[in-house]
Protein backbone atom coordinates (compact mmCIF):
# COMPACT_ATOMS: atom_id res chain seq x y z
CA UNK A 1 0.00 0.00 0.00
CA UNK A 2 1.43 3.81 -0.86
CA UNK A 3 0.24 6.29 1.33
CA UNK A 4 0.38 10.12 -0.08
CA UNK A 5 0.77 13.18 1.35
CA UNK A 6 0.60 16.53 -0.73
CA UNK A 7 1.79 14.39 -3.95
CA UNK A 8 4.48 12.36 -2.28
CA UNK A 9 4.91 8.91 -1.57
CA UNK A 10 5.39 9.07 2.62
CA UNK A 11 6.07 6.51 5.55
CA UNK A 12 2.51 4.21 5.55
CA UNK A 13 3.34 3.27 8.99
CA UNK A 14 2.54 6.35 10.25
CA UNK A 15 -1.12 5.25 9.94
CA UNK A 16 -0.83 1.74 10.43
CA UNK A 17 -2.60 2.05 13.53
CA UNK A 18 -5.46 2.73 11.88
CA UNK A 19 -5.31 1.03 9.48
CA UNK A 20 -5.26 -2.29 11.50
CA UNK A 21 -8.81 -1.80 12.76
CA UNK A 22 -9.84 -2.33 9.70
CA UNK A 23 -11.08 -5.80 8.19
CA UNK A 24 -10.56 -5.45 4.80
CA UNK A 25 -7.59 -7.66 3.53
CA UNK A 26 -4.43 -5.24 3.68
CA UNK A 27 -3.40 -6.34 0.26
CA UNK A 28 -7.16 -5.01 -1.46
CA UNK A 29 -6.01 -1.45 0.10
CA UNK A 30 -3.63 -0.21 -2.56
CA UNK A 31 -3.48 3.38 -2.04
CA UNK A 32 -4.70 6.34 0.74
CA UNK A 33 -3.68 10.11 -0.83
CA UNK A 34 -4.42 13.60 1.46
CA UNK A 35 -4.17 16.26 -0.06
CA UNK A 36 -1.62 17.56 2.58
CA UNK A 37 -1.62 15.36 5.07
CA UNK A 38 -2.85 12.67 7.73
CA UNK A 39 -3.03 14.80 10.45
CA UNK A 40 -5.20 18.28 9.51
CA UNK A 41 -7.01 16.78 6.11
CA UNK A 42 -10.79 15.97 7.00
CA UNK A 43 -11.19 13.81 3.84
CA UNK A 44 -8.90 11.46 1.37
CA UNK A 45 -9.12 8.91 -1.08
CA UNK A 46 -8.60 5.17 -1.20
CA UNK A 47 -8.22 2.59 -3.62
CA UNK A 48 -8.79 -0.86 -3.39
CA UNK A 49 -7.96 -3.01 -5.90
CA UNK A 50 -7.98 -6.77 -6.67
CA UNK A 51 -6.93 -8.53 -9.47
CA UNK A 52 -7.69 -5.64 -11.86
CA UNK A 53 -11.46 -4.76 -10.35
CA UNK A 54 -11.25 -1.87 -7.73
CA UNK A 55 -13.10 1.07 -6.74
CA UNK A 56 -12.27 4.53 -4.96
CA UNK A 57 -13.50 5.60 -1.48
CA UNK A 58 -13.86 9.41 -0.81
CA UNK A 59 -13.73 8.75 2.75
CA UNK A 60 -13.78 11.31 5.82
CA UNK A 61 -11.00 11.68 7.94
CA UNK A 62 -13.09 11.12 11.28
CA UNK A 63 -10.49 11.28 14.17
CA UNK A 64 -9.23 14.46 13.47
CA UNK A 65 -12.21 16.49 13.44
CA UNK A 66 -13.10 18.73 16.70
CA UNK A 67 -16.37 18.05 18.03
CA UNK A 68 -17.84 20.92 20.88
CA UNK A 69 -20.52 19.34 22.79
CA UNK A 70 -22.91 22.58 23.33
CA UNK A 71 -25.62 19.88 25.25
CA UNK A 72 -25.15 16.91 26.68
CA UNK A 73 -28.58 15.01 26.82
CA UNK A 74 -27.76 11.86 25.21
CA UNK A 75 -30.25 11.06 22.57
CA UNK A 76 -31.36 14.93 22.69
CA UNK A 77 -27.77 16.76 22.64
CA UNK A 78 -26.16 19.47 20.05
CA UNK A 79 -22.65 19.51 19.33
CA UNK A 80 -20.38 22.61 16.63
CA UNK A 81 -18.74 20.47 14.32
CA UNK A 82 -16.12 22.53 12.54
CA UNK A 83 -18.75 25.86 13.29
CA UNK A 84 -21.48 24.00 12.36
CA UNK A 85 -24.22 23.12 14.96
CA UNK A 86 -26.46 19.84 14.73
CA UNK A 87 -28.73 17.70 16.71
CA UNK A 88 -26.63 14.76 18.31
CA UNK A 89 -26.63 11.30 19.72
CA UNK A 90 -23.71 11.26 22.03
CA UNK A 91 -22.64 7.45 23.20
CA UNK A 92 -19.73 6.07 25.11
CA UNK A 93 -18.22 2.30 25.22
CA UNK A 94 -20.34 0.61 27.98
CA UNK A 95 -23.35 2.65 27.91
CA UNK A 96 -27.07 0.79 26.58
CA UNK A 97 -27.00 1.11 23.12
CA UNK A 98 -30.24 4.12 21.60
CA UNK A 99 -32.55 2.11 19.60
CA UNK A 100 -33.19 4.01 16.08
CA UNK A 101 -36.44 5.17 14.74
CA UNK A 102 -37.26 3.51 11.51
CA UNK A 103 -40.16 5.98 11.11
CA UNK A 104 -37.53 8.83 11.01
CA UNK A 105 -35.93 7.51 7.61
CA UNK A 106 -39.35 7.70 5.94
CA UNK A 107 -38.65 10.07 2.87
CA UNK A 108 -40.41 13.40 4.36
CA UNK A 109 -38.04 13.03 7.46
CA UNK A 110 -35.11 11.97 5.25
CA UNK A 111 -34.93 14.89 2.88
CA UNK A 112 -35.64 17.31 5.87
CA UNK A 113 -32.27 15.75 7.36
CA UNK A 114 -29.37 18.77 7.39
CA UNK A 115 -25.52 17.87 6.28
CA UNK A 116 -22.32 19.21 7.09
CA UNK A 117 -20.77 21.25 4.47
CA UNK A 118 -17.76 18.63 4.85
CA UNK A 119 -20.29 15.54 4.06
CA UNK A 120 -21.89 17.31 0.92
CA UNK A 121 -18.14 18.34 -0.34
CA UNK A 122 -16.93 15.00 -0.47
CA UNK A 123 -20.98 13.40 -1.55
CA UNK A 124 -20.15 15.85 -4.44
CA UNK A 125 -16.29 14.70 -5.38
CA UNK A 126 -17.44 11.25 -5.17
CA UNK A 127 -20.48 11.76 -7.97
CA UNK A 128 -18.28 13.55 -9.68
CA UNK A 129 -16.05 10.85 -10.02
CA UNK A 130 -18.73 8.60 -11.28
CA UNK A 131 -19.69 10.82 -14.08
CA UNK A 132 -16.02 11.68 -15.20
CA UNK A 133 -14.99 7.80 -14.99
CA UNK A 134 -15.87 4.82 -16.49
CA UNK A 135 -16.65 3.00 -13.10
CA UNK A 136 -19.80 1.67 -11.91
CA UNK A 137 -19.42 2.46 -8.22
CA UNK A 138 -17.40 4.52 -5.87
CA UNK A 139 -17.64 4.18 -1.68
CA UNK A 140 -18.27 7.74 0.24
CA UNK A 141 -18.44 8.22 3.68
CA UNK A 142 -20.94 10.29 5.62
CA UNK A 143 -22.10 11.06 9.30
CA UNK A 144 -23.09 8.17 10.87
CA UNK A 145 -26.62 9.50 12.01
CA UNK A 146 -29.68 7.64 14.67
CA UNK A 147 -32.89 8.91 14.06
CA UNK A 148 -31.64 11.78 11.98
CA UNK A 149 -29.02 12.97 14.77
CA UNK A 150 -25.37 12.66 14.18
CA UNK A 151 -23.66 10.20 16.16
CA UNK A 152 -20.82 10.87 17.95
CA UNK A 153 -19.22 7.73 19.63
CA UNK A 154 -16.72 8.44 22.69
CA UNK A 155 -16.12 12.07 22.05
CA UNK A 156 -15.84 11.28 17.85
CA UNK A 157 -17.95 11.54 15.07
CA UNK A 158 -18.88 8.18 14.21
CA UNK A 159 -18.04 7.54 10.23
CA UNK A 160 -19.80 5.28 8.09
CA UNK A 161 -19.13 4.33 4.48
CA UNK A 162 -21.57 3.84 1.34
CA UNK A 163 -21.52 2.54 -1.93
CA UNK A 164 -23.54 4.49 -4.81
CA UNK A 165 -23.94 2.80 -7.83
CA UNK A 166 -24.13 4.27 -11.28
CA UNK A 167 -27.27 3.67 -13.48
CA UNK A 168 -26.96 3.72 -17.03
CA UNK A 169 -27.94 7.11 -18.26
CA UNK A 170 -31.39 7.35 -18.45
CA UNK A 171 -33.55 9.33 -21.47
CA UNK A 172 -33.96 12.57 -19.66
CA UNK A 173 -29.64 12.43 -19.91
CA UNK A 174 -29.42 12.19 -16.10
CA UNK A 175 -28.11 9.71 -14.60
CA UNK A 176 -29.46 7.74 -12.04
CA UNK A 177 -27.02 7.44 -8.80
CA UNK A 178 -28.46 4.76 -6.50
CA UNK A 179 -27.47 4.50 -2.81
CA UNK A 180 -26.63 1.24 -1.37
CA UNK A 181 -26.35 0.83 2.56
CA UNK A 182 -24.18 -1.96 3.57
CA UNK A 183 -25.63 -2.53 6.82
CA UNK A 184 -29.77 -1.23 6.50
CA UNK A 185 -30.17 1.01 3.63
CA UNK A 186 -32.69 3.50 5.59
CA UNK A 187 -29.62 4.48 7.34
CA UNK A 188 -28.44 6.28 3.90
CA UNK A 189 -31.75 7.38 3.07
CA UNK A 190 -31.42 10.94 4.04
CA UNK A 191 -28.77 11.66 0.95
CA UNK A 192 -31.68 12.62 -1.41
CA UNK A 193 -32.19 15.29 1.53
CA UNK A 194 -32.91 19.09 -0.03
CA UNK A 195 -29.59 20.41 1.08
CA UNK A 196 -27.58 17.58 -0.76
CA UNK A 197 -29.46 17.65 -3.68
CA UNK A 198 -29.49 21.66 -4.20
CA UNK A 199 -25.55 21.51 -3.89
CA UNK A 200 -24.99 19.00 -6.38
CA UNK A 201 -27.28 21.40 -8.60
CA UNK A 202 -24.76 24.38 -7.48
CA UNK A 203 -21.83 21.96 -8.89
CA UNK A 204 -23.92 21.37 -12.28
CA UNK A 205 -24.43 17.75 -11.41
CA UNK A 206 -27.08 16.61 -13.25
CA UNK A 207 -27.81 13.30 -11.62
CA UNK A 208 -30.93 11.78 -9.36
CA UNK A 209 -30.52 10.14 -5.89
CA UNK A 210 -32.08 7.11 -5.72
CA UNK A 211 -32.64 6.02 -2.14
CA UNK A 212 -34.57 3.02 0.28
CA UNK A 213 -36.73 3.87 2.93
CA UNK A 214 -37.74 0.12 3.79
CA UNK A 215 -35.44 -2.22 6.41
CA UNK A 216 -32.85 -4.17 3.82
CA UNK A 217 -30.33 -5.13 5.53
CA UNK A 218 -27.28 -6.88 3.31
CA UNK A 219 -24.87 -7.91 6.01
CA UNK A 220 -25.71 -8.24 10.03
CA UNK A 221 -21.89 -7.70 12.19
CA UNK A 222 -21.61 -7.74 14.94
CA UNK A 223 -20.32 -4.41 16.26
CA UNK A 224 -18.39 -5.63 19.37
CA UNK A 225 -16.26 -8.44 16.85
CA UNK A 226 -14.88 -6.84 13.74
CA UNK A 227 -11.46 -7.42 12.39
CA UNK A 228 -9.37 -9.69 10.05
CA UNK A 229 -9.90 -13.11 12.00
CA UNK A 230 -12.19 -16.07 10.85
CA UNK A 231 -14.05 -15.66 13.74
CA UNK A 232 -14.99 -12.07 13.45
CA UNK A 233 -17.10 -9.76 10.98
CA UNK A 234 -16.34 -7.15 8.17
CA UNK A 235 -17.12 -3.69 8.69
CA UNK A 236 -18.98 -1.38 6.54
CA UNK A 237 -15.97 -0.54 4.55
CA UNK A 238 -15.13 -3.98 3.70
CA UNK A 239 -18.88 -4.55 2.65
CA UNK A 240 -18.98 -1.57 0.47
CA UNK A 241 -15.89 -2.76 -1.78
CA UNK A 242 -16.50 -6.76 -1.98
CA UNK A 243 -20.39 -5.00 -3.32
CA UNK A 244 -18.35 -2.91 -5.54
CA UNK A 245 -16.27 -5.32 -6.74
CA UNK A 246 -19.48 -7.52 -7.39
CA UNK A 247 -21.13 -5.10 -9.49
CA UNK A 248 -18.15 -3.76 -11.26
CA UNK A 249 -17.29 -7.45 -12.31
CA UNK A 250 -21.11 -8.26 -13.95
CA UNK A 251 -20.81 -8.97 -17.56
CA UNK A 252 -23.72 -6.20 -18.35
CA UNK A 253 -23.83 -2.74 -16.86
CA UNK A 254 -27.34 -2.32 -15.85
CA UNK A 255 -29.78 -0.75 -14.16
CA UNK A 256 -30.44 -1.26 -10.43
CA UNK A 257 -33.68 -1.27 -8.77
CA UNK A 258 -34.58 -0.62 -5.19
CA UNK A 259 -37.15 -2.63 -5.03
CA UNK A 260 -35.77 -5.62 -5.74
CA UNK A 261 -32.39 -5.06 -4.10
CA UNK A 262 -32.57 -7.66 -1.92
CA UNK A 263 -33.14 -10.82 -4.65
CA UNK A 264 -30.17 -9.20 -6.72
CA UNK A 265 -27.46 -12.21 -7.39
CA UNK A 266 -24.40 -9.87 -6.40
CA UNK A 267 -26.39 -8.99 -2.87
CA UNK A 268 -27.24 -12.24 -2.19
CA UNK A 269 -24.02 -13.39 -2.52
CA UNK A 270 -22.38 -10.94 -0.12
CA UNK A 271 -25.25 -11.13 2.54
CA UNK A 272 -24.74 -13.04 6.05
CA UNK A 273 -28.57 -12.99 6.37
CA UNK A 274 -30.54 -16.00 6.00
CA UNK A 275 -33.47 -13.44 4.77
CA UNK A 276 -31.31 -12.84 1.73
CA UNK A 277 -29.61 -16.31 1.22
CA UNK A 278 -31.95 -19.14 1.96
CA UNK A 279 -28.66 -21.50 2.41
CA UNK A 280 -26.29 -19.89 4.62
CA UNK A 281 -25.77 -22.47 6.94
CA UNK A 282 -25.78 -21.88 10.97
CA UNK A 283 -21.97 -21.65 11.83
CA UNK A 284 -20.15 -20.50 15.05
CA UNK A 285 -18.14 -17.94 13.06
CA UNK A 286 -19.46 -15.72 10.35
CA UNK A 287 -18.55 -17.11 6.76
CA UNK A 288 -15.82 -14.59 5.80
CA UNK A 289 -15.62 -16.21 2.19
CA UNK A 290 -18.40 -14.86 1.11
CA UNK A 291 -16.93 -11.62 1.45
CA UNK A 292 -14.15 -12.84 -0.64
CA UNK A 293 -12.07 -9.81 -2.85
CA UNK A 294 -11.72 -12.65 -5.59
CA UNK A 295 -15.49 -12.38 -7.47
CA UNK A 296 -14.63 -15.67 -8.78
CA UNK A 297 -13.78 -17.27 -5.16
CA UNK A 298 -17.10 -16.00 -4.61
CA UNK A 299 -19.22 -17.26 -7.24
CA UNK A 300 -17.58 -20.78 -6.32
CA UNK A 301 -18.40 -20.76 -2.93
CA UNK A 302 -22.14 -19.99 -4.13
CA UNK A 303 -23.18 -23.06 -6.03
CA UNK A 304 -21.30 -25.04 -3.69
CA UNK A 305 -22.83 -23.63 -0.64
CA UNK A 306 -26.17 -24.97 -2.67
CA UNK A 307 -24.72 -28.40 -3.24
CA UNK A 308 -23.86 -29.09 0.35
CA UNK A 309 -27.14 -27.43 1.69
CA UNK A 310 -29.04 -29.83 -0.75
CA UNK A 311 -27.00 -32.64 0.59
CA UNK A 312 -27.24 -31.75 4.69
CA UNK A 313 -30.44 -31.46 3.98
CA UNK A 314 -30.83 -35.18 2.84
CA UNK A 315 -28.17 -36.19 5.35
CA UNK A 316 -29.86 -35.30 8.15
CA UNK A 317 -33.46 -36.78 7.03
CA UNK A 318 -31.66 -40.27 8.25
CA UNK A 319 -31.53 -41.66 11.50
CA UNK A 320 -28.62 -43.85 10.60
CA UNK A 321 -25.56 -43.50 11.49
CA UNK A 322 -23.65 -44.34 8.07
CA UNK A 323 -21.11 -41.47 8.81
CA UNK A 324 -22.82 -38.53 8.56
CA UNK A 325 -22.61 -36.78 12.18
CA UNK A 326 -18.98 -36.73 11.24
CA UNK A 327 -19.65 -35.31 7.90
CA UNK A 328 -21.72 -33.08 9.37
CA UNK A 329 -19.32 -32.06 12.17
CA UNK A 330 -16.65 -31.47 9.48
CA UNK A 331 -18.82 -29.24 7.52
CA UNK A 332 -19.69 -27.23 10.10
CA UNK A 333 -15.78 -27.17 10.88
CA UNK A 334 -14.54 -25.95 7.70
CA UNK A 335 -17.26 -23.36 6.92
CA UNK A 336 -16.72 -21.61 10.19
CA UNK A 337 -13.13 -20.88 9.32
CA UNK A 338 -13.85 -20.00 5.29
CA UNK A 339 -12.21 -17.18 4.89
CA UNK A 340 -10.73 -17.59 1.01
CA UNK A 341 -10.40 -19.78 -1.31
CA UNK A 342 -8.00 -22.31 0.06
CA UNK A 343 -11.24 -23.52 1.98
CA UNK A 344 -13.53 -24.26 -1.42
CA UNK A 345 -10.97 -27.42 -2.02
CA UNK A 346 -12.04 -28.92 1.26
CA UNK A 347 -15.35 -28.18 1.17
CA UNK A 348 -15.75 -29.93 -2.21
CA UNK A 349 -14.00 -32.67 -0.89
CA UNK A 350 -16.59 -33.21 2.28
CA UNK A 351 -19.61 -32.79 -0.74
CA UNK A 352 -18.22 -35.24 -3.05
CA UNK A 353 -18.22 -37.39 0.51
CA UNK A 354 -21.64 -36.58 1.29
CA UNK A 355 -22.55 -37.45 -2.09
CA UNK A 356 -21.44 -41.32 -1.96
CA UNK A 357 -23.21 -41.55 1.41
CA UNK A 358 -26.06 -40.05 -0.33
CA UNK A 359 -25.99 -42.28 -3.36
CA UNK A 360 -24.49 -45.87 -1.77
CA UNK A 361 -26.62 -45.66 1.31
CA UNK A 362 -29.88 -43.47 1.28
CA UNK A 363 -30.30 -44.33 -2.21
CA UNK A 364 -31.22 -41.36 -3.38
CA UNK A 365 -31.64 -40.27 -7.12
CA UNK A 366 -28.27 -38.23 -7.83
CA UNK A 367 -29.84 -35.38 -9.93
CA UNK A 368 -31.97 -34.46 -6.91
CA UNK A 369 -28.80 -32.67 -6.29
CA UNK A 370 -27.84 -30.30 -8.57
CA UNK A 371 -24.72 -28.11 -9.57
CA UNK A 372 -21.40 -28.94 -10.21
CA UNK A 373 -17.73 -26.64 -9.35
CA UNK A 374 -15.57 -28.22 -11.40
CA UNK A 375 -15.01 -26.14 -14.05
CA UNK A 376 -15.78 -22.87 -11.67
CA UNK A 377 -12.22 -24.41 -9.37
CA UNK A 378 -10.59 -24.81 -12.75
CA UNK A 379 -10.80 -21.17 -13.39
CA UNK A 380 -9.21 -20.06 -9.73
Amino acid sequence: MKLIENGVETDVARIAEELRQYSITPETLVLREFRTNATTDFSFLDRFENRGNEVSRFGINGKIIPVEILDDKAENSKVKILGQEFKACILKTGAPSVKTSISKYAKPDAEAVTHHELEKDVFVEAIKHLLTSDQRTVIVDIFARVSGAIKIQDGEVEIHSVLLYKNPVSASGKFEIVVIDPNNFVYSSHLLSADMITKLAERGLPVEIKTHHKQVQIYRPDPEKVGFGADLFRDCIDVCVKLAFGFNALADHVPLDLEKVNKHEVVVSISNFKGMDIYIFECPYPVRVKQSSDVRVVKTFMVLEKILAEEEKIMLSVKADLGVPKLIEDLTNVMSKATDKTCLTKLNDISIAARKVIEAYLHHDEAEITGDITTLMSEL
